[in-house]
């Protein structure tokens, strides 16, 4: 039996030129029927026609059942089936004639939610693409930070969690809601999530701040990334900071707050700001809303 043979592999041999690859709507439709929860569509060398849609699967049998179906439906000799961290994941080579042009060093990258059980219809992409830079320091950092809104919880936010939970490094976050409820949510049952509540810090307002310095001081001692999802621009007069006490002063905002000490101790982050971030913080357009901040002397990571 075709299942039977499948097994995961860690890279598969091209298929033949004479195959002809399925569009990433055939492929969204049969995954989401299959009961994959995610399509992320990339470019790969190790596909023929240049192309892949990875669907992700929770861990059972669909993946591989999916993998027999499609490999019998579109004449694809061979089919990549790959566990990473809690998803199991296909790779079904696509065809793509046009994608959006991405900046310089981002990853053309498409996130595709697919609703298990679903109707089959082709899925809309999600709003922003999760560039390079971003995809890599999620894949790669030593411990992940989570930062933003109260009130307001961008879609992009869903792509990135997909991509932090393919990694086996801590999670941190805090007790708030928004942002803060939205990752909690995604990594409740995951050993690797670490909360900083405000009532492990005594009571009142002060408790608040006092969770926000905590949480950047552990990514600056473990060298991790902090990912902050701002819902308004940084306060005017709010200035980088190496005290706790300066960066949390009259800020008005939680999130700026805590970039403002990130940035003054010299942690790495990232900023989904479309509406923009101040100058002379040293942050760097990486595309898509998308703003790096990397500190002096940081080396990058070889992948």
């Amino acid at each position: 039996m075709l299942l039977v043979q499948l097994r995961v592999v860690s890279s598969v041999s091209p298929s033949p030129s004479s195959v002809s690859a399925p569009a990433p709507a055939e492929v969204a439709a049969a995954a989401a029927l299959a009961g994959a929860a995610w399509l992320v569509v990339r470019p790969s060398e190790r596909s023929f026609s240049g192309w892949v849609g990875v669907a992700l699967f929770a861990p059972g049998g669909a993946a591989f059942a999916f993998a027999g179906s499609a490999s019998a439906a579109w004449s694809l000799p061979s089919l990549a089936v790959r566990r990473r961290g809690r998803w199991v994941c296909v790779s079904v080579p696509v065809f793509v004639s046009e994608f959006p042009e991405f900046p310089v060093e981002s990853l053309p990258c498409g996130w595709f939610p697919l609703s298990v059980g679903g109707s089959g219809g082709s899925p809309a992409p999600s709003p922003a693409p999760v560039p390079g830079p971003v995809a890599a320091a999620l894949g790669s950092a030593p411990a992940l930070g989570f930062s933003g809104s109260r009130s307001a919880v961008p879609p992009v936010l869903g792509p990135v969690l997909g991509l932090a939970s393919v990694a086996a490094v801590p999670v941190l976050v805090g007790c708030a809601k928004g942002v803060d409820q939205a990752v909690r949510s995604a990594f409740e049952s995951s050993p690797r999530l670490v909360v900083f509540a405000a009532s492990s810090f005594g009571r009142g307002r002060g408790s608040f701040a006092t969770r926000s310095v905590e949480l950047v001081r552990s990514l600056f001692a473990s060298q991790g990334v902090l990912f902050s999802f701002p819902s308004s621009p940084c306060p005017l007069g709010l200035l980088p900071s190496s005290s706790a006490s300066g960066a949390f002063s009259g800020s008005g905002s939680g999130s700026w707050a805590s970039l403002a000490l990130a940035v003054g101790l010299g942690v790495r982050c990232f900023v989904f700001a479309p509406f923009g971030v101040p100058s002379g913080w040293g942050f760097v357009s990486v595309g898509s809303g998308w703003w790096s901040f990397v500190p002096v002397g940081f080396q990058l990571p070889l992948v």
